[in-house]
């Protein structure tokens, strides 16, 4: 079964929010970045919802035959990235996320609705 692009980040907002993740959001950097198509940047306040969040993404993308290429951040889980190529899934400690603030890096992308 194939997947859109769109529902796979929505996925990644519902798996996130059944784990409590805090301040979901969907960027779609396809006219700004040839990176990827989606963003979906979150957070939690401490490591281990992080680590929570990560790894109930990654067990519900692997349930839907979702193919993660690249998974990184696991070690600290300060900031987690989850990349399947087409949408990359930052799951952020809450002070790291406003420290790097993807949001505000990247202003011209057009902000998804949930």
């Amino acid at each position: 079964m194939v997947i859109d692009i769109l529902d796979k980040a929505k996925l990644a907002v519902k798996l996130a929010e059944d784990k409590k993740c805090e301040n979901p959001i969907i960027l779609d950097i396809s006219k700004v970045s040839n990176l990827c198509d989606y963003f979906v940047i979150l957070s939690a306040e401490s490591s281990r919802r992080v680590e929570t969040i990560a790894e109930a993404i990654k067990d519900g993308f692997e349930k839907k035959s979702i193919k993660i290429l690249h998974y990184e951040g696991k070690d600290t889980c300060l900031w987690v990235l989850l990349d399947t190529g087409d949408v990359i899934v930052h799951v952020f400690r809450s002070d790291m996320r406003q420290f790097y603030a993807l949001e505000r890096l990247w202003s011209s992308a057009e902000v998804v609705k949930l």
